[in-house]
Parts: C-alpha cells; sequence; structure tokens
C-alpha cells in the first residue's frame, strides 16, 4: 500500500512538473519572439487613434503592421495621477502576449510648484496559446499560479478588451 502511494505521489508531482515545463517553453518562445517584434524598425504602417468618451482624459491607441496585418497594438491613458500602458501582441491575428504597465503618481509640492514623482508601476505580462490565457505573471505575485478558472476569466477579459479595439480601429479606417 506504501508502495502505491508512493507511486501515486510521483506520478502527481512529475505531471505536474510537466505541464510547467511545457508553459516555461512557451513563456521562453514567446518572449523571443516579441523581443522579436519589439526589434522591427521597418513597419508597412504605424496609425495614431485618438479615442474620445474614454474612462480617462487621455487615451491614445497605436497599430503597428507588416504585411498588411496588425501585429502590435498600443493603448495608452492617463489621467492626473495614473498612466496605463497595454501593449497587445499578435501572431498569425491571434493574440499572443499582453503587457499591461500601471503607473501610478503622486503628487509632490513645494512652496514653489507642485510636480508628479512616479510611487509605483505594477506589470503584468499575460501569455496566450491559441486565444487561450495560458499564463499571467505580475511583479506583485512573487510568481504564484493563478487557477484554471482565474486564468479563463481573466483570459476572456483581455480577449474582449481586444475585440473593442480592433472595432474602434475598423471604425475609424
Amino acid at each position: 500500500m506504501k508502495k502505491i502511494i508512493a507511486i501515486l505521489i510521483f506520478m502527481f508531482f512529475n505531471a505536474i512538473n510537466g505541464q510547467n515545463s511545457q508553459i516555461d517553453s512557451l513563456i521562453m518562445f514567446t518572449n523571443e519572439v516579441v523581443n522579436e517584434m519589439n526589434k522591427i524598425n521597418d513597419w508597412d504602417e504605424v496609425i495614431d487613434y485618438k479615442i474620445e468618451n474614454f474612462s480617462f482624459e487621455n487615451a491614445s491607441l497605436k497599430t503597428f503592421s507588416k504585411y498588411k496585418k496588425d501585429i502590435k497594438i498600443v493603448l495608452e491613458s492617463s489621467n492626473q495621477l495614473l498612466k496605463l500602458v497595454k501593449i497587445y501582441y499578435l501572431k498569425k491575428d491571434k493574440l499572443l502576449y499582453v503587457l499591461a504597465r500601471e503607473t501610478q503618481y503622486k503628487e509632490m509640492q513645494d512652496a514653489k510648484n507642485s510636480n508628479k514623482v512616479a510611487q509605483e508601476v505594477f506589470e503584468t505580462k499575460s501569455y496566450f496559446e491559441d486565444d487561450i490565457l495560458v499564463r499571467q505573471l505580475d511583479n506583485t505575485d512573487a510568481s504564484c499560479l493563478f487557477s484554471h478558472d482565474y486564468l479563463t476569466a481573466e483570459g476572456s477579459s483581455i480577449l474582449d478588451e481586444l475585440k473593442v479595439l480592433k472595432q474602434l480601429i475598423a471604425s475609424a479606417k
């Protein structure tokens, strides 16, 4: 009986380790692809869109296209004390990776003037495979694993955001 339990425990940890190594490989591959995309300087088309009626005062959207395909979509928005940048990377019309960076500012005042100082930066990296969120890392979670239900819900939310951005882009063309 002890041998059977030991074998089952071994098989369980082996299965988990196998899944983690697959995800680690996917993350490494995705990081390589994203790094290559970030090295592109000769985009076929770069288009800036001004977004109105957005939840932030200043919002802009920029698309980077190569071979008549949107490869990178950048959403930047800000208000007085917050700046949000989301970069969506696509490969073969499927979402591959999203980098979301939120910078919170604190207003510092002295006798002569006031200025904003970056207080905290939150960064989230979302890794997709076939439009399914398989891993999410952020700079506050010490790389803890998220549950399947969380990844499903968060992935759906990110895909919905991207769908809205693509609709905005299509309506502006």
